[in-house]
C-alpha cells in the first residue's frame, strides 16, 4: 500500500484509489507539460520508491516459489504433481513474457517452434528419469 493510501481512512479505499489514480494522472500532465513547480515532489518521491520496493518484492517471491518447485520437481519425482509443473511453467512464462518484450524492441524475434512451451506428459517423458527438469 503507498504512503498516500496509509494515510486515509481504509473504509475508503476505492475513493482512495480513485483519488489516488486522479493524482498521478495529474502528476503525469505536470511532468509532460514541464511544470516542475506544481509537482507533488515529495509524495512523487515516495510513490516511485514504494513501487520499486513493491516490484523486487514480487520478483523475489516469484523466484522463491519457482525454485521451490524446481527443487521439489528434481529431488521428488516419484511425488511429482501437475501443480508443480503449471508452477514452473507459470513462472517462468512471466519471465519470458518480460524477456520477449524487451528483444522486440531491440531485435525481431523470429515466431519459431522454440518458443512454444511443453505439455505436462511431454515434460513427463523427458524427464522420466527423474534427473531432469522441465524444460521450456
Amino acid at each position: 500500500m503507498s504512503a498516500i493510501e496509509r494515510t486515509i481512512d481504509k473504509q475508503d479505499a476505492d475513493s482512495v484509489r480513485s483519488r489516488l489514480y486522479a493524482w498521478t494522472q495529474e502528476q503525469v500532465r505536470l511532468l509532460q507539460q514541464h511544470v516542475w513547480t506544481q509537482l507533488d515532489v515529495a509524495n512523487l518521491i515516495e510513490e516511485i520508491e514504494s513501487l520499486g520496493k513493491q516490484q523486487r518484492q514480487e520478483l523475489r517471491n516469484r523466484l522463491g516459489m519457482l525454485l521451490g518447485h524446481l527443487l521439489k520437481w528434481q529431488f521428488q519425482a516419484e511425488a511429482r504433481i501437475k501443480s508443480w509443473f503449471a508452477t514452473i511453467r507459470e513462472q517462468r512464462g512471466v519471465k519470458r513474457c518480460c524477456a520477449i518484450e524487451i528483444c522486440h524492441r531491440i531485435v525481431p524475434v523470429a515466431q519459431s517452434k522454440s518458443w512454444q512451451k511443453p505439455s505436462f506428459q511431454e515434460n513427463q517423458a523427458t524427464s522420466a528419469s527423474g534427473n531432469r527438469l522441465p524444460r521450456d
